[in-house]
């Protein structure tokens, strides 16, 4: 919806976006090549993150979009909106925010970061189900946008079903089709229950619980796959090696395995905060996350 309101042809037709990104959102902008974009892909030298003066270097008079999650899926690391917005800015690019990483567990102001776009589901940390997903446009810019997807709910008169289209300008503005009542019917207990518990509560805890994991993790030698310092990490990814039968059948051999360890809002007892010597996790309640449970962690 959002790219629909843009023209991709020179001279303002770069869209800066990083190598961390997830694969389905890189394979979106690439295929607007062949409208007339140019990418510009902005290289990691840790696989953990990007540099944030980096990513600012790269966004110039040419720059058109830049879209970057708030937080990174492979390292769970926290990117710095407020300043890679600011520098798209004085550059007159427009941010599009992926939050799908971030809201539920990180507090979230999108006036206060003044991002222009903001885009996320309720499948993760809102505690919702598939089908229910959000975008916020900034208020001022909504009037001026065209998006080329809008739908007949999109209309100021959507039960007149005229031919033509007359596009309303509020957010209604960019709606397509019939909204998915039964998965945002199902979102809403979730959203009650975050609400109820408070954000901030619940980053506290996970910075508690990620935490005592990074000491018992290095203790132990295991290779940290996310940032060390809490305020930079969402939740933590490490590196270990397990017995390789006991979780892939012995197919992948002696391998490293790349390990992410998710807590959810109700995996209240995955971690024993105080403990006496032992390891601390629950068996019962560490997830490893398939997209990650394959991928080689090296020597």
């Amino acid at each position: 919806m959002v790219l629909s309101c843009f023209d991709f042809r020179p001279p303002r037709n770069r869209i800066v976006l990083n190598e961390l990104e997830f694969p389905s959102v890189r394979y979106l902008y690439q295929a607007l090549r062949d409208s007339g974009a140019e990418l510009v892909v902005v290289p990691s030298d840790d696989g953990i993150r990007v540099p944030t003066e980096r990513m600012i270097e790269a966004i110039d008079e040419r720059t058109l979009l830049v879209p970057f999650s708030h937080v990174l899926y492979r390292s769970a690391c926290i990117q710095d909106v407020a300043a890679i917005t600011a520098g798209a800015h004085r550059m007159g690019a427009y941010v599009v925010l992926d939050t799908y990483h971030s809201a539920g567990v990180l507090p979230l102001d999108v006036h206060g970061l003044a991002v222009d776009f903001a885009v996320g589901g309720v499948l993760k940390w809102l505690c919702g189900g598939p089908g229910a997903a959000f975008l916020y446009v900034r208020p001022d810019l909504r009037a001026h946008l065209k998006p080329r997807l809008a739908g007949w709910q999109a209309h100021r008169r959507p039960f007149a079903f005229e031919g033509e289209m007359d596009l309303r300008e509020d957010a209604w503005r960019f709606l397509t089709g019939t909204p998915q009542v039964p998965a945002l019917y199902a979102a809403r207990p979730g959203l009650e229950i975050i609400n109820k518990v408070g954000v901030a509560n619940i980053r506290a805890k996970s910075v508690r619980q990620t935490s005592l994991l990074v000491e018992l993790a290095r203790e132990r030698g295991w290779r940290i796959n996310s940032p060390l310092d809490a305020a930079e990490r969402r939740e933590l990814r490490f590196a270990y090696r397990p017995s390789p039968a006991a979780v892939t059948g012995n197919r992948l051999g002696h391998e490293a395995l790349d390990v992410g360890v998710l807590f959810s809002h109700a995996q209240n007892a995955a971690i024993a905060e105080n403990h006496e010597g032992g390891v601390a996790v629950a068996r019962s309640t560490a997830y490893i996350e398939p997209s990650f449970a394959l991928v080689p962690a090296g020597p």
